[in-house]
């Protein structure tokens, strides 16, 4: 009897060693796990457009210039209030064909284009004057516009295309944005959405 309650207290006095050794272990299995899994892929990105823009981007850093992007929208108010019908499946993929065509005329190198998705498009342009940048941006919107019009791919009361164009470090962009594109897109989206809120803000109110 004396035996077993030596045996006893000898489990309570090391069960929190056993305990410890337990969390111990089970942390180092979490962490080998954790070391096993490889990293999240990078997302896909045009190498082409890098290309070009790690090109612009030095050339403008030589001149200790910013370099000048815009960035273009499309907008179907009519299609996402379902006021037109069903949209074509393929037109995806006519969009981005039509915007290929257009702005591989309108912004062909020096400049240089891509896209992020069928409704978004992202220009740099090698000047850097941005009031100039601006205007063709807006001529680019407006051709763009006509194109997708002329091809009956979009009713012309639901189509519009957002336009917006700023300069930016690129330095920044290359040392902080591993996607170009992506963070190129983001900072012009906010120019955008500010641009966009002026405007509403500065319509008349409706009697």
């Amino acid at each position: 009897m004396l035996h077993g309650l030596v045996d006893t207290i000898a489990d309570i006095w090391s069960a929190p060693d056993r305990w410890i050794e337990a969390e111990l272990a089970a942390a180092d299995a979490a962490a080998a796990q954790l070391a096993s899994l490889k990293p999240p892929s990078p997302e896909p990105e045009d190498q082409r457009f890098r290309a070009h823009f790690l090109e612009l981007a030095r050339t403008r850093q030589r001149q200790n210039g910013r370099v000048v992007c815009g960035l273009l929208r499309l907008i179907r108010p009519g299609s996402r209030l379902m006021a037109v019908g069903a949209a074509r499946a393929d037109t995806p993929a006519l969009t981005a064909m039509v915007a290929d065509s257009v702005l591989g005329q309108m912004a062909a190198p020096p400049d240089c284009f891509t896209y992020r998705d069928p409704d978004t498009y992202l220009v740099c342009f090698a000047s850097g004057n941005v009031a100039v940048a601006g205007l063709r941006a807006t001529m680019m919107g407006q051709a763009l516009r006509a194109a997708l019009v002329r091809t009956s791919m979009e009713p012309v009361s639901t189509l519009r295309v957002e336009s917006v164009v700023a300069d930016l470090d690129p330095v920044d962009i290359v040392l902080n944005c591993p996607n170009i594109a992506a963070g190129l897109v983001e900072r012009l989206d906010d120019s955008l959405s500010q641009q966009v809120a002026g405007t509403v803000s500065l319509a008349p109110r409706a009697a």
